[in-house]
């Protein structure tokens, strides 16, 4: 991003200037983002989605309760999700964990593997099923607001 186009599409450095004395920053080149509205929405929904996540893990949300909401939701057993199985209910409760864990807390895809004694590739493709999946998206919304309603509790 360099070459001055900013400062050209924005109509000069005389311009630029202007602007700044009359409080108006300049957040993007809509030739490249789009317009001001789709980058300042955009930077917005990003906001919302960071201090989601960080106020998930302030109030001390980790794998193993995201683990236990998935769990219960599912009405599976611990135990069975670290079991080589095809079972269709033990990969989507996996799939979920995946992806409330990646997406919505700063928990790595490693750890995740790691803890289901799986490689990186199968969280990674575990989190797009969730996207992909018509019930998925559903059950995150609830395991998620299940996590920061037994946070808010204690």
């Amino acid at each position: 991003m360099t070459g001055g186009g900013l400062i050209r599409s924005a109509g000069g450095w005389l311009a630029v200037k202007e602007a700044y004395r009359d409080g108006i920053r300049l957040a993007s080149n809509e030739r490249i983002l789009g317009s001001r509205e789709f980058v300042e929405v955009t930077l917005k929904h990003a906001g919302e989605l960071y201090e989601r996540r960080m106020r998930m893990q302030s109030t001390g949300i980790d794998l193993s309760a995201v683990i236990a909401a998935a769990c219960r939701y599912f009405g599976i057993e611990e135990k069975e999700l670290a079991r080589p199985t095809r079972r269709v209910e033990i990969a989507r409760t996996r799939a979920l964990i995946s992806y409330v864990s990646t997406q919505s807390l700063p928990i790595s895809g490693s750890e995740v593997a790691r803890r289901f004694n799986v490689d990186r590739s199968a969280i990674s493709r575990a989190t797009l099923r969730v996207r992909r999946g018509p019930e998925l998206p559903a059950a995150t919304k609830t395991i998620q607001r299940e996590l920061e309603l037994d946070t808010n509790q204690h």
